[in-house]
């Protein structure tokens, strides 16, 4: 098997800056409604009080409401005439029906200020449009400046009104003037309000965002470091293994020889059986020390992930099923063919069938309903890579959090004294690394432990397809 750190960080780096550019693309297009306004009495009553806004100037702008009733459209149209010459407020109006709506509030506005009722009410309509402005992105630039324009319309027309009455108009153009006032007061603050509410939803969904990415940064470190580690004692293991396997066939032959030589119930026969025994397990552990180190000459082709499965099952199921354990098979249909090796991925399926029989046996003893291994498959999406998902799920006694970290080190093993190398999930780790997948593990003490192995659809492998095809098109046989 062969380990490449620099390249397994590459690709990590390579998915990790996808979703940092996904993250990006998802911030700069949020957009946040505006949150729901209110205004209570004291507050409304404060900002009047500021503005100077009393009962007087209430009775100066109610008594403006004929002469409202009969000005209103040809200040509505002179309004937009107005707009129309200004690039930013004229996109607003490019639309008939747009246009037709925009009309009909501002007439309703208009005469909402001769209504003689300055409420609540009236407060929170005033709120509710600068929402609207916020929403449709019409900056104060503009809608301050369109307040203004009102004015001005207004007066003009009231200057013919009360033509040779100068207090009259004076008295009409301050009302409407604290009238003003207060609206853009109120719109200004809703137009605040929902700018700050979308800052606050754009930080948390930051930080949100920052803290899910700087645990993805952990995990791909922790995958790193161990695909480091598992490189340098896959080297170590390589070295050790061939200097212990001929040594432990002499010792194991040797023993043999002596036990066949001895009657079975002579004591050295005992002991030299036993011999036998120890070197067997030794042998075993050697056969796994070369299968982690080994450059694996398998040839690797698209293969069905199902297949491969039910291949494994083949082996394994009749042992989950004696002690009775539940096998649920939860395969997606139509998923795509992976490029692997096949009896290498077999081999990862076995180990965790194992664990999980193991883990099982040892919160089930005997039968239970709850005695269950569930195998799923499905297609899912990784830095913007289709991936096939394998997850092998069971409910037994689950993974120490303290146990957690360390299960894909080489030698680490809580079944020690059931004969456990501690070698399996270390080699099943590795194996899924040289496909360039990804193996994790989710764990509670007592309920369950998932373990989810990702492999790329394509890992740029040549298939033995491929490599026939190229033959044959150029001429080779």
């Amino acid at each position: 098997m062969t380990f490449q750190p620099e390249q397994a960080w590459r690709q990590r780096i390579a998915e990790l800056e996808a979703e940092v550019a996904a993250l990006r693309q998802e911030l700069a297009q949020y957009r946040q409604e505006a949150p729901d306004v209110s205004l209570d009495a004291d507050d409304l009553a404060a900002r009047k009080a500021f503005v100077g806004f009393d009962e007087d100037t209430a009775a100066q702008l109610a008594a403006l409401r004929p002469f409202m009733e009969r000005e209103v459209d040809g200040l509505v149209e002179a309004f937009y005439v107005h707009l129309r010459r200004f690039a930013p407020t004229r996109q607003y109006l490019e639309d008939p029906q747009v246009l037709a709506r925009l009309r009909a509030a501002q007439t309703a506005y208009l005469l909402s200020l001769t209504q003689g009722v300055y409420d609540e009410a009236y407060a929170r309509q005033r709120l509710r449009l600068g929402q609207t402005h916020f929403r449709i992105q019409l900056t104060p630039r503009w809608f301050l400046g369109a307040y203004a324009v009102l004015f001005d319309l207004i007066v003009s027309r009231l200057q013919a009104h009360y033509a040779g009455q100068p207090e009259r108009l004076l008295a009409a153009a301050r009302a409407l003037c604290k009238a003003f006032i207060l609206d853009m007061q109120l719109a200004v603050q809703a137009y605040i309000d929902a700018y700050q509410a979308q800052l606050r939803q754009a930080n948390a969904a930051l930080q949100q965002h920052s803290e899910e990415l700087e645990r993805r940064v952990a995990k791909r470190t922790e995958e790193v470091l161990q695909s480091g580690k598992l490189a340098a004692i896959g080297e170590l293991a390589a070295g050790i293994a061939h200097e212990i396997n001929n040594p432990i066939n002499g010792i194991m032959n040797y023993a043999e020889i002596i036990a066949e030589e001895l009657p079975e119930e002579h004591k050295l026969g005992a002991y030299a059986r036993e011999i036998v025994f120890e070197a067997q397990r030794i042998a075993e552990i050697v056969r796994e020390l070369l299968a982690f180190a080994r450059q694996d000459t398998q040839e690797h082709s698209p293969a069905n992930l199902a297949d491969i499965l039910d291949a494994s099952l083949t082996l394994i199921g009749r042992h989950l099923e004696k002690d009775g354990i539940t096998i649920r098979r939860e395969y997606s249909h139509d998923l795509p063919k992976i490029k692997c090796r096949s009896q290498l991925i077999q081999q990862v399926v076995l180990n965790l069938l194992s664990n999980a029989h193991h883990a099982l046996n040892a919160r089930y003893p005997t039968y239970d309903p709850n005695k269950i291994v569930r195998i799923r498959t499905r297609l899912i999406r990784k830095g913007g890579r289709p991936y096939v998902r394998l997850s092998v799920r069971d409910h037994g006694i689950g993974i120490d959090p303290a146990n957690r970290a360390r299960i894909f080190e080489p030698f680490f093993t809580t079944k020690r004294h059931q004969g456990g190398t501690g070698l399996g999930l270390s080699v099943s780790y590795g194996i899924i690394a040289e496909h360039q997948g990804t193996m994790s593990v989710d764990s509670v003490p007592g309920e369950y432990t998932q373990f989810d192995v990702d492999l790329p659809v394509d890992n740029g492998w040549e298939t033995i397809e491929g490599l026939e095809s190229d033959a044959a098109a150029s001429g080779g046989g």
